[in-house]
């Protein structure tokens, strides 16, 4: 067998329309591409905005203490760009502990110790949680706590083992 000798010269080039060859994507105007970032930023910060402003509306609805404490929590998460999920996340757990201390009959923000912790660790295992979900809600009511102590609401001996 006596392969054939074929050279890259003798090969006819590709022809496509105005020039643009098929490995090349065509060109994107700057300025729809700025405008389309900006829409999806102004997009996200609306979520996040709807994202508190639910939030709150539920502790309001279900008689929850700790406002005004968790509004400057949620706008501070928001002041550091976090993610919409992120948001969700935090605001859901600070709800269920709210609504954990409100049922224990530890209403009140000053009513949060090591033992309402605890509890509410125990609480969310009786639910049927999985570990990793009670293990980010844990975090998420630490960071909460942390939030509060270094606004002077909490005493930090909460935070201490």
């Amino acid at each position: 067998m006596n392969p054939e000798h074929v050279s890259v010269e003798e090969r006819p080039a590709p022809i496509f329309p105005q020039g643009i060859s098929s490995l090349q994507k065509p060109p994107i105007s700057p300025s729809l591409a700025v405008s389309q970032t900006g829409f999806e930023e102004r997009h996200e910060l609306q979520r996040k905005q709807k994202i508190i402003g639910s939030a709150l509306k539920r502790i309001i609805e279900r008689g929850l203490c700790g406002l005004e404490p968790v509004k400057g929590y949620l706008n501070e998460l928001y002041r550091r760009n976090c993610r919409p999920n992120t948001l969700r996340t935090h605001a859901v757990t600070i709800g269920c502990f709210l609504a954990y201390l409100k049922g224990s009959g530890r209403d009140g923000m000053e009513a949060i110790d090591r033992k309402a912790i605890g509890g509410f660790v125990e609480h969310q295992q009786d639910l049927g949680l999985t570990a990793n979900t009670i293990s980010v809600r844990l975090r998420g009511v630490y960071s909460f706590l942390k939030f509060l102590v270094g606004c002077g609401e909490l005493s930090a001996e909460v935070l201490t083992v």
